[in-house]
């Protein structure tokens, strides 16, 4: 049973499966098969280091962008300090730099979406955040 063809060259292995969250699927090198199993944690007994790898990163690469994409929420809601717009765009970022690095060894770009949305939201709630505290100043200056 095949499900789908890479439009790259990916090394036979459990990956995660991209139809079912939560579970591995075999790539057979060409396509993938039929078989599947639970996604490996870590430090699991009896998983490969490639198995386990492919899916972690995947996760974290998202796990990242979703951090962005909350942060930059955040910050346009509410911005004490710029900490979470900096949190965003710097969360944004890191996950942009891994997602290319993944991409460029052939794995589908999970996260960039939410990256950039994160970055945005993030370099917007900056801006929002730096223009109310001038007019404050602005308008506390003109009181005196």
């Amino acid at each position: 049973m095949t499900i789908g063809t890479p439009t790259s060259a990916v090394a036979p292995g459990w990956y995660a499966d991209p139809m079912a969250p939560g579970q591995a699927r075999w790539w057979s090198g060409l396509d993938w098969t039929h078989h599947v199993q639970p996604l490996p944690t870590i430090g699991q007994p009896g998983s490969s280091t490639s198995t386990s790898d492919s899916a972690l990163l995947v996760q974290r690469e998202r796990k990242l962008a979703t951090r962005a994409l909350v942060w930059g929420i955040v910050a346009v809601v509410i911005d004490p300090l710029l900490a979470p717009s900096i949190l965003a765009i710097v969360y944004g970022i890191i996950a942009l730099q891994r997602i290319r690095r993944l991409v460029a060894q052939g794995a589908i770009p999970v996260g960039r979406r939410r990256a950039i949305t994160g970055i945005v939201l993030g370099v917007f709630g900056a801006a929002f955040t730096i223009f109310c505290v001038a007019v404050f100043v602005a308008r506390l200056a003109a009181s005196r």
